[in-house]
């Protein structure tokens, strides 16, 4: 956080109120209090409805709500399968059942072994006991305990009351801020966050702290009391937010920078250390009250949950599931509890009494509960091993990440540790038990989930089954924009606009840092366990947007700007010119080819037809259907028609070098590449030489995203994908390309010798970026032309997860050096 603004200096706001008439009481009353108010209750009145017309809503218990009930001596009535596929309203009193078993019993009972589960959400359940018993509401056991009813309206008032507060400090146009609530009102009414408010499970009060933290940090970049109640309100709402769940103690670290980014002067304490004792008083304080309260798990639990990582989520996503249990030191003989839970038969992890595993038997003998069945397994499940080994595998890292991410785009809440749906194991990439949003008299079947408001969970459910890249862009365009409005010199961000662009970037920490937490330390439930994790995401949007719609305020001095890659030239040469100067050049279009014997002939027959005076080198990795011969014998009717054999199939990007080498050593002018299979239509080529020469470029690209370009044919997931890898690329390198991954491209050979191709090991999708990189980095000039991009009719396409995941971790490398590179004074 900034800490530039002054405790003495009232805000600095871009769109000042009016001035209060006279008379303080009618100006509070008419403004100050009764609009906030008046927020507060309507936000509560609609959460509240949303909830209960036509029929109540809420999310069905999947063992934690039960560990919250034993505080307060509650059991549910449903038995074990109707927690997971009905939502139960009404709780009675347990008997005969407390919150801990003594350790080596075990119950598979309604309820899990114990031990107490504290959170901020016991605040939410109190409240609503006392309520249903002040009520006098009865079920057809006798009197109801709690109404989950009741819950979800406790619930919403809290929330309502937070939005309303976030109406009330906000210093902006009053439209402006009734959008801004209008967004988060939607936000939350999704079916996937204000279902949790009837729901005995935690995950509402994560979203109710977060929600209180807004019109905090609002708070705190102002002077005076406003920055007391600032500091007072953070430290509240921060920790109610880490003592919800225990997955929340990771935002500890983003909180304390909150609260000790702001000076606070009072008596004594001035000048920039003492302003600073107060801040680092309630930081010290949020630290310690976190610990004190968050919810503690006992040994089996936490055994379990690294057991469910290592088995259910890194070794099921594994290339290489045997290599990796070696390297993780796991005995071979565990292999079969990959992609299964932790707690399910025929290991039952840390649910036994003694002995060691059998692997020939399904023996239920028992072993102590906070030890796994034998001490090399649990050496080897511990938390200082598994993070060396994510840390020496980063590839299996991005796969583990990739795999939350199709998780986190799943949004509804699911249970994934059922050890059986029929005679087999749930799928570990199946949501296949959401779990139920409705009471078992809704008469329309169980495990029914609520989809009456869902623009979130649509949203984002587009995306699915896409990978990491688009959740990256979710993530890093709204604080790109927020560093943006921080960082320029002229319109720098000031007042209320500074201040949602941190809140921006504080949303973005703590959506990663619960990605990371979810993705790394739980191996099922993923979907609920990123539940905040996806709320802050979605909100951060929302805060970027309006920190980039308020007005700016000048600050600073002007800077020339520096010019992109693809800038216009300063003069256009006469077009007779121009055409004559592209006739002088020898070019040569290198085709790389494996498996193109149905697209070859018609590829070249274009080429020609298009640009009858170019050279085409056919570049064959042996291929089996015999694109080879048949490229010989095109060679041999035509002499423009050259053929590279080459001893197998090594991946498009050594194909490619092998042809720049053979034109190079031919003296080639100009090398184009061109895929075989028609999708880099041949038409275009005389636009890209055109360009080449016309703009005296060094490297022309076929860009399907500039003004002009477009795709046929491609699913709107690939496209998504490729604009997303994009995206990234221009983020983590800086190149200003629009399309730095298409393969249709002019290089005049000068710009090959001077990138030292020799050097290049990148394949496939990464190697287009790896030449275009090169070529920003050696000052050489790139121009971009539309061009249409077709999807092929015959034959396979060519890429896959791994060539994307290759891509993904090569140009963030490549990126992290450069600009590393760059504050330590490198070019």
């Amino acid at each position: 956080m900034s800490t530039a603004s002054q405790d003495t200096a009232g805000p600095a706001t871009t769109e000042v109120a009016p001035a209060r008439p006279p008379g303080r009481i009618r100006a509070l009353l008419g403004r100050g209090v009764v609009e906030p108010v008046s927020v507060a209750v309507g936000a509560a009145v609609l959460l509240f409805a949303r909830l209960m017309v036509p029929t109540p809503v809420g999310v069905a218990d999947n063992y934690d709500g039960s560990r919250l009930l034993c505080h307060l001596s509650l059991k549910s009535i449903a038995n074990t399968d109707a927690r997971l596929r009905w939502v139960t309203w009404q709780y009675i009193y347990k008997q005969n059942v407390g919150c801990s078993l003594k350790t080596g019993q075990q119950y598979f009972g309604v309820d899990l072994p114990q031990p107490p589960y504290s959170s901020s959400q016991l605040l939410l359940m109190n409240i609503a006991n006392q309520l249903t018993t002040h009520l006098g509401l009865t079920n057809k056991y006798g009197d109801t305990a709690l109404d989950l009813r009741v819950l979800g309206a406790v619930g919403c008032v809290f929330i309502g009351i937070a939005i309303g507060l976030l109406f009330a400090v906000m210093r902006t146009r009053r439209l402006v801020r009734y959008l801004v609530c209008a967004a988060l009102l939607v936000i939350v009414a999704d079916a996937s966050f204000i279902d949790f408010a009837a729901s005995p499970l935690s995950e509402i009060s994560a979203v109710i702290g977060l929600l209180f933290l807004l019109p905090a940090i609002l708070l705190l970049f102002r002077g005076g009391r406003a920055r007391w109640a600032g500091l007072a309100l953070a430290l509240g709402a921060g920790l109610f937010l880490t003592t919800s769940k225990s997955q929340m103690v990771v935002l500890i670290a983003p909180l304390a920078v909150l609260l000790v980014a702001f000076p606070v002067r009072a008596g004594f304490l001035q000048g920039r250390i003492g302003s600073r004792i107060l801040p680092l008083g309630a930081a010290a304080a949020l630290l310690a009250g976190s610990f004190a309260f968050t919810p503690k798990q006992d040994p089996h639990f936490n055994l379990q949950t690294k057991a469910d990582f290592v088995f259910n989520e890194l070794l099921y996503v594994s290339p290489n599931p045997k290599a990796d249990l070696k390297a993780l030191g796991i005995p071979s003989y565990y292999s079969g509890q990959v992609g299964h839970p932790a707690w399910c038969p025929p290991f039952l992890i840390s649910m036994r009494d003694t002995g060691q595993y059998n692997p020939g038997s399904d023996s239920t003998t028992l072993v102590a509960r906070n030890e796994a069945a034998e001490p090399v397994l649990e050496s080897a499940l511990s938390v200082g091993n598994t993070v060396k080994f994510l840390l020496t595998h980063p590839d299996r890292s991005i796969r583990v990440a990739n795999d939350a991410a199709n998780s986190f785009f799943y949004v509804r809440p699911t249970y994934t540790g059922n050890c059986y749906t029929g005679k087999n194991y749930t799928p570990h990439d199946k949501q296949s038990i959401p779990l139920a949003n409705y009471d078992s008299d809704n008469g329309r079947g169980p495990n029914l989930v609520d989809k009456r408001f869902t623009p979130v969970t649509s949203t984002l459910g587009l995306f699915r089954d896409t990978g990491l890249i688009p959740l990256l862009l979710l993530w890093l365009l709204p604080a790109a924009v927020a560093a943006r409005l921080l960082a320029r010199r002229r319109e720098r961000a000031a007042g209320e606009r500074k201040a949602l662009a941190w809140t921006t970037l504080f949303l973005t920490s703590v959506a990663l840092l619960q990605f990371g937490a979810a993705a790394f330390f739980d191996g099922i439930d993923t979907s609920k366990h990123l539940n905040l994790s996806i709320f802050a995401s979605v909100v951060a949007v929302v805060t970027a947007v309006a920190a980039a719609r308020l007005r700016p305020e000048p600050a600073g001095a002007t800077v020339s700007a520096v010019p992109a890659d693809t800038g216009t030239p300063q003069t256009r040469k006469n077009e007779a010119d121009v055409e004559s100067a592209a006739k002088d050049l020898s070019v040569l279009v290198i085709i790389p080819t494996y498996n193109e014997s149905e697209n070859l002939e018609k590829i070249v027959t274009r080429v020609h037809a298009a640009n009858p005076q170019v050279h085409i080198l056919v570049a064959d990795d042996n291929s089996p259907d015999g694109t080879g011969k048949l490229a010989d014998g095109l060679a041999e009717k035509d002499d423009r028609v050259k053929v590279l054999h080459r001893a197998g199939k090594e991946g498009l990007g050594k194909a490619y070098l092998a042809g720049f080498a053979w034109g190079i050593e031919h003296d080639y002018d100009v090398i184009c590449e061109m895929d075989a299979d028609g999708s880099h239509r041949p038409e275009d080529f005389p636009a890209l030489l055109t360009a080449l020469v016309e703009q005296d470029a060094d490297l022309v690209l076929g860009s399907r995203y500039v003004s002009g370009g477009k795709t046929v044919g491609w699913p709107k997931r690939r496209e998504v994908l490729s604009r997303g890898g994009n995206t990234w690329v221009r983020m983590v390198t800086g190149m200003r390309l629009k399309d730095a991954t298409g393969g249709y491209r002019l290089f005049r050979r000068t710009t090959l010798e001077k990138i030292d191709l020799a050097s290049v090991a990148s394949a496939g999708y990464t190697f287009q970026v790896d030449l275009a990189w090169r070529t920003s980095r050696a000052g050489l000039k790139i121009v971009e032309v539309p061009i249409t991009f077709v999807e092929r009719e015959l034959g396979a396409s060519k890429m896959s997860g791994n060539i994307v995941a290759e891509a993904l971790w090569r140009t963030t490398v490549w990126g992290t050096k450069y600009r590393l590179g760059r504050l330590v004074g490198k070019k």
